[in-house]
């Protein structure tokens, strides 16, 4: 018996293969598009006040939530800008910070940042923290550095190196940044002025100054 011979497939036309491809590209890019724009209009409900890492009262006019990657130098940036709104207008903003740590080195800064503010010495340990980053930025271990820290901001080192190793700081973290993942963060510093996304320290100052322009024409 003769075997049968396979049947050729006709040969694909070239210019109708580069439309397809086109034709995909378009639709990926279009999808990119689409993705971007609903996480850069994703809103935030209004926080919670979280004991030692808000100021400001909640019934203000402008809610402002801050993803903070303590590591990120932008953020020291982004707090000296937030700190000349906070002066010039006390009444009229409420802040808070939560964590988003990119790294290894940055959630153990955030640890440390978050059981200092367990003992009541949020801001004292963060503000030492940032006039001494020149010392700490380019080291790759520095829990010797936040232990100095620490003692220098009056915080009971026994108690911290404790709450450090503990699964309930780790947890408190890690509810900051998978909140800060489900509005699309991915990046450091990013805020949320009255639930609208603002990323980096350029586009939160933007923000602020609409806002603030709003607010005075309303006076």
């Amino acid at each position: 018996m003769k075997r049968e011979r396979k049947k050729r497939r006709p040969p694909v036309d070239p210019a109708a293969r580069a439309w397809f491809m086109i034709f995909v590209l378009i639709i990926l890019i279009s999808l990119a598009i689409y993705i971007d724009y609903q996480r850069r209009v994703q809103t935030a409900t209004p926080d919670a006040p979280i004991p030692g890492r808000f100021w400001g009262d909640p019934k203000a006019e402008l809610h402002i939530t801050q993803f903070w990657d303590l590591a990120n130098p932008e953020g020291v940036r982004g707090e000296r800008l937030l700190e000349q709104y906070l002066t010039k207008y006390p009444d009229e903003i409420f802040f808070q910070t939560r964590y988003f740590p990119q790294d290894d080195k940055s959630l153990l800064i955030t640890l440390y940042a978050e059981c200092a503010n367990r003992q009541k010495k949020f801001r004292p340990f963060l503000k030492l923290l940032f006039v001494r980053q020149f010392q700490w930025g380019s080291l790759a271990s520095v829990s010797p550095i936040l232990k100095t820290v620490a003692t220098d901001a009056g915080l009971d080192v026994n108690k911290l190196s404790a709450c450090v190793a503990s699964q309930d700081a780790v947890a408190t973290v890690t509810v900051d940044r998978v909140y800060g993942e489900s509005l699309f963060v991915h990046t450091t510093p990013t805020y949320f002025l009255n639930g609208k996304m603002a990323e980096g320290v350029g586009e939160f100052d933007k923000a602020l100054k609409e806002w603030e322009s709003y607010f005075l024409d309303d006076e």
